[in-house]
């Protein structure tokens, strides 16, 4: 961080001064005469508050080591567990999957009578239970994460407020002045401290930013990427411009593969937009468009089950929203994705829903609704599948929008309602695999998308490949024009004209 190298420089020059009062030290018991003896007992007791001054800030600097070391070992130590608990997770999704697929094949089914439990479900329910309480255990380490954050934060916000008072122009008993004496000037503490930046609100990052020089928002941007590209407040150019420095960094990781290595220098060359960008915290958000005083409406669209970094990558999460931003060329479209791979399970983790819908209604609210250019405009989010639980979410942490388009969705969270003044509709296939749920009695109860027809207006498509399995005509929803062509004609005729 800069402010420490500053207050390293400062130390060090605190240093050269004690050295300096040693020396004057030593000098007064070999001066002979009185007079100049005396000339130098003031001399050191002039200096003798910046001593201990210095003693002051190397205090407040070891404080701020200290915090800033326990910190990087509380993250360390949360990654490693939570990295530990995505593999496990990603083995178990991926069980579940296999297992699922067997049971929407008919061919699969032997004894097994509809309507009744298929034998394979017991696995299923099993998988469901780890994959709860991997679900679990990180929601849990997400809050430890926000915690340490927020400690750090304010412990280095009162570091700065000390190096502040005991640096800054003035001083208590003439201390500047007999630094002066002997050639020394505390130098200023840099203009701006990250950790206090991020606990501004939106729109005080906004009035910071628009004060800054662009060499200063220029510097910030290529020595703070991370932080400058997922700042809200920062218009999103800015914020781009800081993500594709980001991913100069990501594009050297050992082990990636070509289309994700093809991605980051896409981001690079300015080719795609990212808004969000954290591969580490699994957060990614692209635009699609540009906005412009033509621009006229917002979709925000969030994709389904098992999406990662690596469908960005391929383009397989962003086949929908490139469809529409190809409709609509007065539109800016974001693909959403700023959390962790929704799990199959996570549509009854009620704890991984409610985070993951406040994060996209923070987003509609701190990055969206402080870009004057589109706060006002008509917003519209698609859901497709798991994604369409999030958005309902979202609701519930109140986000607004004017249409809400439902892309085989599957639930919506307990205590979840229509919020007055917005269009609900859902787009699915005759035969989804999720309108299977309905013949299981273990899923009764559950606020299936598609058993709300009195609030979700019902568009059933013909398939364009008429006897394909469930599981095929659900992960068809999120293909493009090519293959899923019906649907997405739905899903544009659907937007109204008042958000075109």
């Amino acid at each position: 961080m800069d402010w420490v190298a500053s207050v390293a420089q400062k130390i060090s020059r605190l240093d050269e001064l004690q050295e300096t009062m040693a020396w004057l030290r030593r000098g007064i018991g070999h001066v002979q005469a009185a007079g100049e003896a005396r000339a130098l007992t003031a001399l050191l007791a002039a200096c003798r508050p910046l001593e201990t001054r210095a003693q002051q800030i190397a205090d407040v600097r070891l404080a701020a080591g200290q915090a800033l070391q326990r910190y990087s070992g509380q993250v360390a130590s949360m990654q490693f567990e939570a990295r530990m608990f995505m593999s496990r997770r990603l083995d178990a999704e991926s069980e579940r999957a296999r297992t699922a697929n067997r049971i929407a094949d008919p061919d699969f089914w032997g004894d097994a009578v509809v309507g009744q439990a298929h034998p394979l479900q017991q696995n299923i329910d099993e998988i469901d239970a780890s994959l709860r309480m991997i679900e679990r255990r990180l929601s849990e380490l997400d809050h430890q994460r926000t915690r340490a954050d927020a400690e750090c934060a304010a412990a280095i916000h009162a570091c700065t407020a000390d190096l502040n008072r005991l640096c800054g122009s003035g001083g208590a008993g003439g201390a500047t002045g007999g630094a002066r004496t002997v050639g020394f000037r505390a130098p200023e503490l840099p203009p701006v401290d990250i950790l206090t930046i991020a606990l501004m609100s939106p729109e005080q990052v906004g009035d910071w930013w628009k004060g800054l020089s662009q060499a200063e928002r220029d510097r910030l941007q290529q020595q703070y990427s991370l932080f400058v590209g997922n700042l809200d407040g920062v218009p999103f150019e800015d914020r781009i411009e800081a993500n594709a420095v980001t991913a100069k960094r990501y594009i050297d990781d050992d082990g990636i593969s070509a289309a994700e290595k093809q991605y980051w220098q896409q981001v690079i060359d300015g080719e795609v937009q990212l808004v969000v960008l954290d591969k580490q915290r699994y957060r990614i958000v692209e635009m699609l468009g540009e906005i412009g005083p033509d621009t006229s409406q917002v979709i925000t669209y969030v994709p389904g089950t098992t999406t990662r970094l690596e469908d960005f990558a391929n383009g397989d999460a962003k086949q929908v929203p490139k469809h529409l931003a190809q409709q609509y060329a007065d539109a800016v479209v974001f693909v959403y994705k700023d959390f962790p791979s929704i799990g199959w399970a996570d549509n009854l983790d009620e704890a991984g829903l409610a985070r993951r819908g406040e994060q996209l209604a923070a987003f509609g609210a701190g990055a969206l609704g402080t870009d004057a250019r589109i706060s006002d405009l008509p917003q519209t989010a698609v859901g497709y599948s798991a994604g369409m639980t999030v958005v309902a979410a979202s609701e519930m942490h109140g986000a607004a929008f004017d249409q809400v388009v439902s892309l085989g969705g599957s639930y919506v969270p307990d205590g979840w309602t229509p919020r007055s003044g917005t269009e609900y509709s859902d787009i699915r296939y005759d035969g989804d695999l999720l309108n299977a749920l309905d013949e299981y009695p273990q899923f009764e109860g559950l606020n299936t998308i598609h058993g709300m027809p009195e609030i979700f207006t019902p568009f059933r498509p013909e398939s364009p490949l008429p006897g394909e399995s469930r599981p095929d005509k659900h992960g068809r929803l999120g293909d493009g024009p090519e293959t899923n062509l019906p649907a997405l004609d739905v899903l544009v005729d659907e937007l109204t004209p008042e958000t075109r």
